[in-house]
């Protein structure tokens, strides 16, 4: 593809570019868009970083979708709002701006895909980041679909796990290694496609990253190929997560949905009132199919009566509360 070079617009203040099929430069010999505050682009292959070094003044960016982005890499001290949704893959993000307000992300994980993130003056974030390689994950469990968000009460990050019944890669990174380079969250909500496995030691590993969240949801959605676990089965490859402990001082707020009540999500949950001392709320809405008279919910009941501190509250799935004995 020939490069071809983007004239300067030395009284341009704002400038939108949407050509398809090109590979764009910037200016030659280092000239500079001296004035320019609002860029968008789209459609196109362009190197991101190089092309804001040349906006000194530059304080909106908008990226679409177009070939040949390979890293969103921002370093500006100038930038306010950064809106990147980039349907194609991406290998990394690397920010760095001390005044960024907004950040908007939607793209796609690569394989080799890393985040570098500096922007303590952020106001309105909001990521979703798909992972279609399912390169990203611990025994049968696969991430796929990363989404955080800024609320008043601070950021939340929702991960959406599934365990594939087709075959799925060998990952090539961890949910420890995606979480660790992520902003800072004190809500952590999963949504689990458990196609019958057991999904106790997974989240397990996923509070001992995210030991200071305040609130926890947990959805679980086992309807979906339902499958009988075979004894060696990778997903309890852990065989003692039911009798460890983790602390987990800041966590106040539980929520259960989709319970079942079988013996793991029992263990599962015993676990939950062992780790948090200062657990104020656990709240369970049941699967479809779960009657509040079944024995897990016996179970659970038990389980309520002897953490009396905390306050619980079960719900059928249709929204109606069941009064626990």
């Amino acid at each position: 593809m020939i490069p071809i070079e983007v004239p300067v617009f030395h009284r341009a203040t704002s400038i939108k570019l949407d050509v398809h099929n090109l590979y764009l430069t910037p200016p030659a010999h280092g000239l500079e868009f001296p004035v320019l505050e609002r860029l968008s682009v789209a459609g196109f292959r362009f190197d991101m970083d190089e092309l804001v070094q040349r906006c000194p003044h530059l304080r909106v960016l908008e990226v679409g979708s177009g070939g040949g982005l390979y890293k969103i890499k921002v370093h500006s001290p100038t930038i306010e709002e950064l809106v990147v949704d980039y349907e194609c893959w991406v290998n990394g993000i690397d920010i760095m701006a001390p005044v960024l307000k907004k950040f908007e992300l939607r793209t796609s994980m690569g394989l080799d895909f890393s985040v570098s993130f500096y922007a303590p003056m952020v106001e309105n974030l909001w990521w979703d980041v798909s992972c279609p390689k399912l390169n990203v994950g611990i025994d049968v469990w696969r991430l796929r679909d990363l989404t955080l968000w800024k609320e008043e009460s601070g950021n939340t990050l929702w991960l959406f796990i599934d365990a594939p019944t087709v075959y799925a890669p060998v990952a090539q990174r961890n949910f420890s290694q995606e979480i660790a380079s992520l902003p800072n969250f004190s809500v952590l909500q999963l949504c689990l496609v458990t196609r019958g496995h057991i999904f106790g030691p997974l989240v397990l590993s996923l509070l001992g990253i995210c030991t200071v969240i305040h609130k926890l949801k947990v959805a679980i959605d086992n309807d979906k190929c339902r499958e009988v676990c075979p004894s060696n089965c990778p997903c309890e490859q852990s065989q003692n997560w039911r009798s460890q402990t983790i602390s987990l001082p800041a966590l106040e707020e539980v929520e259960i949905k989709g319970f079942e009540g079988n013996g793991d999500e029992i263990d599962f949950m015993k676990l939950l009132f062992r780790c948090t001392p200062l657990m104020t709320t656990m709240t369970v809405t049941l699967a479809p199919e779960v009657l509040p008279t079944s024995r897990g919910c016996e179970k659970t009941y038990r389980i309520f009566r002897e953490n009396p501190s905390v306050k619980c509250r079960v719900y059928r799935s249709g929204g109606e509360e069941v009064l626990c004995p």
